[in-house]
Parts: structure tokens; C-alpha cells; sequence
């Protein structure tokens, strides 16, 4: 599987920071998407449905940082959270909360979330957490 990061890097020579979508729903990963391809440093490298994909895809394509909606299957975003910072402790990993289910956006940092996003706050998070990696 070649990630889309290395054709972009192929076509345009310059190297952006990889960032890996883990959303449960098409709509959300869309829009998440767009926005951070929007940005000049950040390009998305790969999406992911579901927990059962998500450290297959980490594995496969290698990200910069991963976005993990927290009710991601149910619930079972924040244990996402805690097999992604145990198998790949280096990778920032950005909790993505609806406004809905905030008060777990502490609970996402307590199991190793590098930080969390709420919707319209998408790319400093992102960028804090690639600069502190």
C-alpha cells in the first residue's frame, strides 16, 4: 500500500508532515481531511473506519501524527488511544472530540492524547503536536 504522502512528495518534491484519519464517519473524515490538506505543511496521508484498521494503517503508512475521534467504534476511541501511544509511544496522537463529549478530552490526554480538537480547531492542535514529537 503506498500512502498518498509519497505520491505527493513524488509529484511536487516537497516534504510535508503525514497526518493519519481514524473517523468512524465519511462525513467528518472529509471535512477533516480538506482542512488539513489545506494547510502548506500537512497532507493526509491515509484514512481509517474503524479500531480494528487503525493500527494496521498506522503501521502501513507510517503518519507524522493521527487524529482519533474518541467515540471512534462506540467507545472504544480512548483504548485506540492507549494501544497507539503503547505500540508507537513517538507518534502524536490528537484526540478529536464532538462538543457534545468534551469532558473527555482530559481523560484523552491522561491515557496519552498529545492533544484534542473540537470542531473548527483542527490544524494548531496538529501542528502542537508534530512540534513537540
Amino acid at each position: 500500500m503506498q500512502s498518498r504522502v509519497s505520491k505527493h512528495r513524488k509529484k511536487t518534491g516537497v516534504s510535508k508532515r503525514t497526518v493519519l484519519l481514524m473517523d468512524g464517519h465519511p462525513v467528518v473524515r472529509e471535512g477533516l481531511a480538506s482542512i488539513i490538506n489545506d494547510a502548506p505543511d500537512l497532507v493526509v496521508c491515509g484514512e481509517s473506519d474503524s479500531a480494528a484498521s487503525a493500527v494496521s494503517a498506522v503501521s502501513a503508512l507510517n503518519p507524522d501524527a493521527a487524529v482519533v475521534n474518541i467515540s471512534l467504534d462506540g467507545s472504544v476511541g480512548l483504548e485506540l488511544i492507549q494501544t497507539l501511544k503503547a505500540t508507537y509511544p513517538e507518534l502524536p496522537v490528537i484526540a478529536s472530540v464532538l462538543h457534545d463529549v468534551e469532558e473527555l478530552a482530559p481523560l484523552a490526554m491522561k491515557i496519552g492524547a498529545s492533544s484534542f480538537i473540537t470542531r473548527g480547531n483542527v490544524i494548531e492542535p496538529v501542528r502542537r503536536a508534530l512540534a513537540s514529537a
